[in-house]
This record gives C-alpha cells, structure tokens and sequence, in this order.
C-alpha cells in the first residue's frame, strides 16, 4: 500500500504521462488516419462493385467501432 504521499506523486506521474500521451495521439492521428485512408482507397480500386459494397459495410462498422473506442478511452 502507498502513503498518501507516494500515492499523490504516483497520481502526479500518471497525470503527466497521460496528457503527453494525449498529445502524442493528436500529433500521430492525422497521419494514421491519412495512411488508413490511402489504403482503403487502395484496396477499394482492386475490388468489383459487389466487393467494394461489402468492403464499405465492413469499414462502416469498423469506424463506428473506433469511434466508440475513442469516445470511452479519450474520455478518461
């Protein structure tokens, strides 16, 4: 178990780490999220019609699904 004091520094240290971790992700994120773009759109130029239909369906729900990860995990 921690003092009171060891657990306000640890609470410290954690505080910080995250804000620059958060930082690091709005820095890093345009360029992943072009990256994931430019594959999609890759991808989707090798595909028949039918093929990219369901490729959309499927990174339809992979982006609802980011989403909702990002709203819970960026909430904290």
């Amino acid at each position: 178990h921690l003092i009171p004091e060891q657990r306000a520094r640890v609470e410290a240290i954690l505080g910080n780490t995250h804000q620059q971790i958060k930082a690091l992700r709005a820095e890093v994120q345009p360029k992943f999220q072009a990256l994931r773009d430019s594959t999609a759109s890759d991808i989707r130029g090798t595909l028949t019609l039918e093929q990219r239909q369901a490729f959309d369906k499927l990174q339809a729900r992979w982006e609802a699904r980011l989403a909702r990860f990002r709203a819970n995990f960026l909430a904290q």
